[in-house]
């Protein structure tokens, strides 16, 4: 998107507050790099997000069925060296996220295809996750038997606990 016309400047989704600075500036690899994206930096708070952001109408369209998170199931399953591989980057994902805490409740906003979620489970966590591809949603309960909703995640209607088994 090289004009942000299409897209909503929105204010800080922790704090509230409307003044950040510029923190990146970068293009998106993945729809060949023409189009710009910012993330910032709330002056509050010290959130970062991505500002201005697409619509809830235009969101759809970064996330195609080929986008490379929702196809990478299908193609990490190619040999037992791309197998590795990605469960070594998938640890220390994990890794990352219980350096803070050892074990709970995830929710994972976007998760894709479920790999990350299903990894979390691996560790104990109990897990649930939201995406708006239903194509990706359904290979995550398909392939994982994860807890996935499908749709936006400001209207998912959760359960009283996240929990997969």
């Amino acid at each position: 998107m090289n004009s942000t016309a299409q897209m909503g400047w929105t204010a800080c989704n922790l704090c509230g507050s409307n003044q950040a600075d510029l923190y990146y500036e970068g293009r998106d690899r993945q729809l060949g790099g023409t189009e710009r994206f910012r993330l910032v930096r709330c002056r509050q708070c010290g959130l970062i997000y991505l500002n201005p952001r697409p619509s809830q109408d235009e969101i759809g369209r970064y996330y195609p069925d080929d986008y490379e998170p929702f196809t990478r199931f299908s193609r990490d399953r190619s040999g037992p060296v791309a197998r590795w591989s990605q469960i070594r980057y998938l640890d220390k994902r994990c890794k990352a996220v219980m350096h803070w805490k050892s074990s709970g409740r995830l929710l994972d906003v976007g998760c894709a295809t479920g790999e990350f979620l299903a990894r979390m489970r691996c560790y104990g966590w109990q897990v649930q996750g939201v995406e708006l591809s239903p194509t990706a949603a359904e290979a995550a309960r398909r392939e994982y038997g994860l807890g996935v909703l499908t749709g936006d995640p400001a209207q998912a209607q959760f359960p009283p606990t996240a929990t997969s088994t």
